[in-house]
C-alpha cells in the first residue's frame, strides 16, 4: 500500500507547516486497506500535503495518522487557504481512526 503523500526526499529542505482538517471519513472495509476521505485546507497553494500513516495502531488500538504541508522557503505565494480533498489507504483493521487532534466518522 503505498502512499503518494509521504514524506519525500527533498523536505527536510522545505519548511513545515500546517493543515486544517474540515472532515475525515473512514469508509467501508475493502480487503486488506480500507479508504479515508480527508478534506481541509492548506496555508497557501504553495504548501504540500504530507500524511504519516503508521503500520500498526497505537497502544489503545487508534490508528493515528499525523498530517502537515510543507513548501519551498524561498517561494513567494499569494496567502489564499488552498482547499484539498485526498483519499488514501490505510490497513483493514483500522476501526478507530484519527488525523491529528480529529477523529474519522464512518
Amino acid at each position: 500500500m503505498t502512499n503518494p503523500y509521504a514524506e519525500q526526499p527533498g523536505d527536510a529542505r522545505r519548511v513545515s507547516g500546517p493543515v486544517f482538517l474540515e472532515s475525515v471519513k473512514l469508509g467501508g472495509p475493502s480487503g486488506t486497506a480500507r479508504p479515508v476521505l480527508i478534506t481541509g485546507s492548506l496555508p497557501n497553494p504553495c504548501h504540500q500535503l504530507r500524511l504519516r500513516i503508521p503500520a500498526r495502531a497505537a497502544a489503545d488500538g487508534v490508528w493515528v495518522v499525523e498530517a502537515w504541508s510543507v513548501s519551498d522557503p524561498g517561494v513567494m505565494c499569494a496567502q489564499v487557504l488552498q482547499p484539498f480533498a485526498v483519499e488514501v489507504m490505510v490497513p483493514a483493521p483500522a476501526a478507530r481512526l484519527r488525523v491529528n487532534d480529529q477523529t474519522a466518522l464512518e
